[in-house]
């Protein structure tokens, strides 16, 4: 069953160890993550973004038990249980399957992810307009036509990672 946890990730390793020797199993923790471009002293830097920021989703079977609870709470870098999970398995199981499709060879979620629209504003977080508002004039079958600016701009639609604003 998946559980959704927030955590300190300095303690990453250290609450799998433990919850490892505490509750004698291995867990699975998933964590989606993209990779975004800047520009910094006209150097291209590379950095990774967790979606979810310090929640991650938990698989053990023993997340169905509601006492589970205390067995983890005092866990080094474990912060609080996301209350609802028994009742959102569903939802919570095809959002980590979604983002697992959309992932690339490395991992990071790609842009395909995302469902962007036409008309609406978002920020570019890669190429060499990282942090520039646009707006998505058109999409084609492999492009998509944006306008920064006065700018009007095409790109490759899996090259493209963006955030609504």
């Amino acid at each position: 069953m998946w559980a959704i946890l927030k955590i300190d990730y300095n303690y990453l390793n250290l609450f799998k160890n433990d919850f490892k020797k505490v509750i004698g199993s291995e867990v699975e923790i998933y964590s989606p993550k993209y990779l975004i471009q800047n520009f910094k002293k006209n150097k291209l830097k590379f950095k990774e973004i967790k979606l979810l920021g310090s929640y991650v989703f938990c698989f053990h079977k023993n997340f169905k038990n509601l006492n589970f609870y205390n067995n983890i709470k005092y866990l080094k870098g474990f912060n609080s249980l996301i209350p609802g999970y028994i009742e959102t398995q569903k939802e919570i199981s095809q959002f980590i399957k979604d983002c697992k499709n959309s992932e690339n060879d490395c991992g990071y979620v790609q842009n395909s992810f995302f469902n962007m629209k036409i008309e609406n504003n978002y920020k570019l977080k890669t190429s060499v307009f990282t942090n520039k508002a646009f707006e998505i004039m058109k999409f084609h079958k492999n492009r998509i036509e944006i306008m920064i600016g006065n700018l009007k701009v095409s790109a490759k639609t899996k090259d493209l990672l963006a955030q609504p604003i």
